[in-house]
């Protein structure tokens, strides 16, 4: 069940998670430690026909951009392996091409799109992302990228503790294990925001009257 009836551009905008190399593209971080890039892969080009609509809806699109310190000595003082140590992972270090937008979606990266920096799993922590959302009046918030289970579910949670609207179309998130994806999904029904499909999303826009742009054609 969808509860949002309709969308404006005064008030909506579009946060993409960590669409990296790191996490999407063959020889990238989580490819080299033998974790699934499948799912991750696969909503790419769902995840461009989103950023097209919302484009052509007049939303602002936000880009985070995961880029962690060598040697962080914030991990080397924890007393309990972080995940990426439990998983041998190096992903998104400072300085490596893992940082990089994914090839399937480097070219959607708008000169006029706002491009943040985040070090930890949610959006909102220690970035300017609250701040400039504050700033361009927003208060319904769509969420896409990945991984559903750890990046996006906290960037979801934080949205709502803020008291935004959250929105996620579900063919637009991916993640490595589908038991936790589901878990995600179910989740997020139940206690964070409205779940569309991407063609309900379409929908949505047109009968806010607000323009489908490119993405309307594909």
């Amino acid at each position: 069940m969808t509860y949002l009836t309709s969308l404006s551009k005064e008030d909506t905008a579009l946060v993409v998670v960590d669409m990296q190399k790191g996490f999407i593209d063959p020889g990238g971080g989580l490819d080299r430690a033998g974790v699934s890039i499948a799912n991750q892969s696969a909503i790419v080009p769902q995840v461009r026909r989103l950023i097209e609509l919302c484009r052509g809806a007049g939303f602002p699109i936000l880009w985070s951009r995961q880029e962690h310190i060598p040697n962080d000595a914030t991990v080397r003082r924890r007393k309990i392996p972080t995940h990426h140590q439990k998983r041998g992972l190096e992903v998104c270090i400072r300085g490596t091409s893992d940082v990089d937008f994914c090839e399937g979606l480097a070219d959607s990266v708008h000169p006029d799109d706002i491009v943040f920096t985040k070090r930890r799993s949610s959006c909102f922590y220690n970035t300017t992302l609250e701040t400039t959302l504050r700033a361009l009046g927003t208060q319904v918030l769509i969420v896409c990228g990945v991984n559903s289970s750890y990046c996006v579910d906290s960037t979801v949670r934080d949205a709502y503790f803020r008291e935004f609207d959250v929105v996620i179309v579900k063919e637009c998130i991916g993640g490595s294990f589908d038991d936790l994806h589901d878990a995600f999904l179910r989740n997020f029904d139940i206690y964070f925001g409205d779940a569309f499909e991407l063609d309900e999303f379409q929908t949505l826009l047109e009968s806010s009257s607000v323009p489908v742009g490119a993405g309307g054609e594909a």
